[in-house]
């Protein structure tokens, strides 16, 4: 279904309705906060998305953090689309942010050789698009927000403190 909203989410009347747009959210459409990640400028856009997005899946699944994954796929945008708008961004559309963060997740919990190169190139890859990004970002879409993306490696690594630390399990209800 997230699939269909991706792809469904380049049409201009969806993206329209449901992109995050600081003065809409102001008027109580709450709604944008989430669904804004999931619509896309142009269906090129919802197609890098979308094949980002089952490459990640795949990968939790082989490491059984699927469920945590699709749990971070569904509320990483809500604290995404808070730190935009603290940002004073006016409006933002796509997953990336989203995918940053869930990579990021991943990297932590990826055996160290692994989660060493992964967060240097991903380093890089961020310090690149801060510094111009070139020729292939500007291909996606006509904007790239790279502090969505920057944003999502915070709650990533974020997600990744907190459910390694326990703090959610402190937070549980004990036991009748």
């Amino acid at each position: 279904m997230v699939m269909v909203l991706l792809a469904a989410g380049s049409i201009p009347a969806i993206r329209d309705a449901l992109i995050l747009d600081s003065a809409s959210v102001r008027a109580g459409q709450l709604w944008r906060l989430l669904t804004a990640h999931f619509v896309h400028l142009r269906l090129q856009h919802a197609a890098v998305n979308i094949a980002a997005a089952l490459a990640l899946l795949y990968w939790a699944g082989l490491t059984g953090q699927l469920r945590t994954a699709l749990y971070f796929v569904l509320l990483s945008p809500l604290a995404i689309s808070a730190g935009l708008l603290y940002l004073a961004f006016d409006w933002y559309a796509g997953l990336s942010g989203v995918l940053h963060g869930l990579l990021v997740y991943l990297l932590l919990k990826a055996p160290l050789p692994i989660r060493i190169t992964g967060l240097v190139l991903l380093s890089a890859k961020l310090l690149w698009q801060v510094n111009g990004g070139g020729e292939m970002t500007q291909q996606v879409g006509p904007v790239v927000l790279h502090e969505a993306h920057w944003l999502g490696v915070a709650a990533g690594a974020l997600a990744f403190v907190v459910l390694e630390s326990g703090l959610l399990m402190r937070w549980r209800a004990p036991p009748d």
